[in-house]
């Protein structure tokens, strides 16, 4: 099983989850989920680890209802570990897109491989 399986079945059971971007008429609340960096880290024992840089984005009508699937979303990810990989929650940002009248809390995480 792969670390992203792991995470779209993570994401999976708390509502729908949409790979790099929310399509037309997808089911509200829900998130897209993309990676947008990966950098190659050494460590002691002289093996190659990968930090990639996972963001989920939680779209919602409300700001109340982005904000509790944000937070879903942190408990379900945060401090997992499958085999050697963990992830680890970082940041987290708010938006609202005035054009498409939705509220979108953005929850960013590492993934350590």
């Amino acid at each position: 099983m792969t670390i992203e399986s792991v995470i779209v079945s993570k994401l999976s059971s708390i509502g729908a989850v949409y790979p790099l971007s929310m399509p037309k008429g997808a089911t509200l609340p829900g998130m897209c989920y993309q990676f947008i960096s990966e950098i190659p880290m050494r460590h002691h024992g002289g093996a190659d680890m990968v930090r990639r840089r996972l963001q989920v984005s939680c779209w919602a009508k409300t700001y109340a209802a982005a904000i509790t699937l944000g937070d879903s979303v942190r408990a379900a990810l945060d401090l997992n570990q499958t085999n050697i990989e963990l992830i680890t929650a970082e940041n987290i940002s708010d938006y609202k897109d005035p054009e498409a009248e939705l509220y979108r809390r953005i929850v960013e995480f590492y993934v350590w491989e």
